[in-house]
């Protein structure tokens, strides 16, 4: 057992090089991938190049869209105009002409490509949306739910009154610019606009505004069973809650606690942690509310939104420059980024002087900045 035990450790580290592959372009050259050393697993070969799930990525040859596996492969041809290139659960959203659909791994179309626009799968479930007028509403469309089967779970058969119904401009791509709509926790937080009310649907389209009988004003997304929410009582100054995807409602334990804590701000949970604006500084809370730390970061000087907690650390810009902080709100990692990502493994891309590397959580640099672009994965507040 002595023996087997060394043995299987190093077997678990081979795997983890192994699995982790980031797309990379060094200038003059075109997209590949490397391990978390810096090393190239597939050579540089494509146009563009997005994160690996499942062990498929979407990948530009030439002017279309493919999928590759681990190896460099082309499991689905690139026969594609455009491609989603964030496809965590394995299915990839594809746009063949003016509109889009979505195929499985082995190039097997799942959802027909006959919309005008379509999000991610997310959950079993995808958000797409047809336009109602271009001109008049700028690109804003009338939401649809599909499941995995193309069944059509919920449409907004009457879009008259489109100002409730706002879900987002699309970007030149065709992918919703800032978050695509998802289905979390079996709902969906439609965007209504500056200064309109948030609309909340469960997938057969339900709506369900004003659950608790509170006006909110904006709110992020569901994330980890919770939804922050900033709302306004008639004569009372703007606080945060956190609504309960499960009863729509905010629970006994939030009421108490924010009743005490009077968060102005509030944002989503990542991995059990979220950051709170108290008084001009960042609070920590974990699920059930209980701070965690009152930090002396302010918020005006310390910007994340929102921060992100990932193995003990949460990204922040100061004076324009990203560095790290560890959840009793000490700088953990110096400010000296132009651009940095959530440390959701072991390294993570960061830009320092206009160029990538990688870092280790305890900020030496795992693979020096020599590289143009690394992508690791889409932004996990977009996820």
């Amino acid at each position: 057992m002595k023996l087997i035990l060394p043995a299987l450790l190093v077997m678990s580290q081979l795997v983890f090089a192994q699995s982790m592959l980031i797309a990379a372009k060094e200038k003059g050259k075109p997209y590949g991938y490397i391990n978390e050393t810096g090393q190239y697993v597939i050579q540089p070969a494509f146009e563009s190049a997005g994160p690996f799930y499942q062990n498929l990525a979407v990948v530009k040859k030439g002017k279309k869209y493919g999928v590759i596996n681990n190896k460099g492969e082309f499991v689905v041809s690139p026969v594609y105009d455009d491609a989603i290139d964030y496809a965590p659960e394995g299915k990839i959203t594809v746009k063949s002409g003016n509109n889009w659909g979505v195929i499985d791994g082995e190039g097997k179309i799942i959802v027909p490509i006959k919309y005008p626009y379509l999000s991610v799968f997310k959950n079993g479930y995808i958000v797409g949306g047809t336009v109602l007028s271009e001109k008049k509403f700028k690109g804003k469309i009338c939401p649809f739910v599909l499941n995995e089967k193309a069944d059509t779970v919920f449409i907004q058969d009457d879009c008259s009154d489109m100002p409730d119904f706002l879900m987002g401009q699309m970007n030149k791509q065709g992918a919703y610019a800032g978050v695509w709509p998802m289905v979390r926790d079996g709902k969906i937080l439609l965007e209504s606009g500056y200064e309109r009310e948030p609309i909340i649907l469960d997938i057969k389209g339900n709506q369900k505004v004003n659950p608790s009988g509170i006006t909110i004003e904006t709110a992020h997304g569901f994330r980890e069973g919770l939804l922050p929410a900033i709302f306004a009582p008639e004569g009372t100054t703007r606080d945060g809650i956190y609504i309960d995807s499960a009863g729509l409602s905010y629970s006994y334990e939030y009421k108490n606690a924010f009743d005490t804590l009077r968060a102005q701000q509030v944002y989503p949970f990542f991995n059990g942690v979220a950051g709170i604006e108290q008084e001009g500084k960042w609070t920590f809370i974990d699920r059930d509310g209980n701070v965690i730390t009152k930090t002396n970061l302010a918020v005006a000087e310390y910007k994340a939104f929102p921060p992100m907690h990932f193995n003990g650390l949460i990204g922040f810009f100061k004076k324009g420059k990203a560095g790290y902080v560890n959840l009793k709100g000490e700088v953990v990692i110096p400010f000296q980024y132009d651009e940095y990502h959530p440390f959701e493994e072991e390294v993570t891309p960061v830009k320092f002087k206009g160029l990538y590397g990688l870092i280790r959580k305890d900020g030496s640099w795992a693979v020096q900045p020599r590289f143009e672009m690394l992508y690791l994965s889409p932004c996990p507040c977009y996820q």
